[in-house]
């Protein structure tokens, strides 16, 4: 190991005794940050440009962008920004070809 590298500690014990124990994820419309699109319990990370399937209308939304967001209540949320087509029907491909 070179004189640089060294073995990662933390200077104290506080972040082992105080753990972030709720982690939510939030999917959200890119295009208008204050909707919210959903809620689910547990952390998913969505590969940018993959898709969510959406109902109410049945649509799929696009990701675009994931974030991790740790708050002072020892809460984390994974944000998911997605392009959201909001009409009925706008579904992507689930073959390479687009068929």
């Amino acid at each position: 190991m070179s004189s640089h590298e060294e073995d990662w500690t933390h200077p104290n014990d506080w972040a082992l005794q105080n753990p972030y124990t709720t982690v939510r994820t939030l999917i959200v419309d890119g295009h208008e940050h204050s909707r919210q699109i959903a809620w689910i319990e547990g952390a998913i990370w969505p590969p940018i440009g993959s898709a969510i399937e959406l109902y109410e209308p049945n649509r799929d939304a696009t990701v675009r962008a994931v974030r991790l967001q740790l708050s002072p209540n020892r809460s984390a949320t994974v944000l998911i920004d997605v392009d959201d087509p909001r009409e009925t029907g706008r579904t992507i491909s689930r073959l390479p070809d687009g068929g």
